[in-house]
């Protein structure tokens, strides 16, 4: 992925990632995820105080960056991230 505002994103291990939540929501979709049809993942703005979410973790486990003010949605075979204009 492109450099935004000095922020570069590993496309490779951000796909290797992402087909790792896939495999693991598939498999184990009705006794893990309670059969889910989509996740929604919300991180606020950044704060020294939350450093330690569950959301915060998945945001820099999947970019290795935190993406504060973002929404990642996932359905069955897609990612929507939602964020501001100046994040985008």
């Amino acid at each position: 992925m492109g450099d935004a505002g000095g922020v570069s994103v590993d496309a490779v291990t951000f796909g290797k990632r992402l087909k790792q939540l896939y495999a693991q929501w598939q498999e184990t979709n009705t006794a893990a995820w309670g059969g889910a049809r989509a996740i929604l993942v919300s991180v606020g703005a950044a704060s020294e105080d939350l450093r330690y979410l569950k959301s915060l973790a998945l945001h820099l486990w999947l970019f290795g960056y935190e993406l504060p003010d973002t929404v990642l949605v996932f359905t069955s075979n897609e990612l929507h991230v939602l964020s501001s204009q100046k994040k985008g």
